[in-house]
């Protein structure tokens, strides 16, 4: 539950404490942009001017992790400690659209209509490869997946399919040599007579699954040997954090079903 409340103003304050400002880049912050108003539960309240990005899209939420503010100004997204109007970071620039993760406490953003980022409580889960040259259309979400088409030059488009659990797209209309995305996920180690999990490299695969890197311990037995596909499945372990576990063998039918 959040501790402070969060809303758009229609300008900048005209008496009391002027407003604070907020930029990505360090300019900008003399014209008026998004004006935000902060109440941090018990402490004094303060607005903030935040300088637009790109865009004319506008989100002022509570962060994923419930204790820090996330706002998009015109495209330009900013993250603030509400308590001491600390700018936490930034990202985007041209964010033209966001929503709600289906299965987890995140909010994923599109940016430009080129590709997605999903943010979660501790950060950035995933950041797809580019999808588009230019424009999306026809977007639809059903469940943990969000199909769409991506325009090419001449006039073209092209379906893609992007699994919002792990940022994997298959499809798209922007070729590119991507070099592998590498990853830390947990594989679940057999014959330990308790839930073990090990840390391990994956290489990303562009249908969602992930190829396992590295050697297998000796003395440890794990649930997918090095060299093999795997599905993963987030997991939210006894400490309260979440993390990528695999969960099943990639088969030669699972892989044709998702070319």
């Amino acid at each position: 539950m959040t501790a402070f409340e969060i809303s758009v103003l229609p300008g900048l304050p005209a008496y009391g404490e002027p407003a604070r400002p907020f930029s990505a880049t360090g300019t900008g912050m003399h014209s008026e942009g998004l004006v935000v108003g902060v109440k941090p539960g018990a402490a004094p309240s303060w607005v903030g001017n935040f300088v637009r990005g790109l865009t004319d899209y506008d989100l002022v939420i509570a962060h994923p992790n419930a204790h820090d503010a996330l706002i998009v100004a015109g495209g330009q997204g900013y993250v603030i400690d509400p308590l001491t109007a600390k700018l936490l970071s930034t990202f985007g620039g041209a964010i033209v659209d966001a929503f709600p993760h289906p299965t987890q406490r995140a909010t994923v953003v599109n940016h430009q209509n080129l590709r997605f980022e999903a943010i979660g409580a501790h950060g950035q889960l995933w950041l797809t490869r580019r999808i588009s040259w230019d424009r999306m259309r026809s977007l639809q979400r059903r469940g943990s997946v969000l199909t769409g088409e991506a325009w090419k030059p001449g006039d073209t488009w092209h379906a893609f399919e992007l699994n919002l659990e792990t940022g994997g797209v298959v499809g798209g209309s922007y070729e590119e040599a991507v070099p592998p995305q590498i990853v830390k996920i947990y594989m679940p180690l057999l014959a330990e007579g308790t839930d073990c999990w090990r840390p391990v490299a994956a290489k990303q695969c562009e249908d969602g699954g992930f190829e396992i890197l590295g050697t297998m311990p000796a003395g440890e037995v794990w649930q997918c040997a090095p060299g093999k596909r795997v599905r993963c499945r987030l997991r939210r372990f006894a400490d309260g954090s979440t993390a990528l576990v695999a969960s099943e063998l990639v088969t030669d039918r699972l892989a044709t079903a998702h070319r």
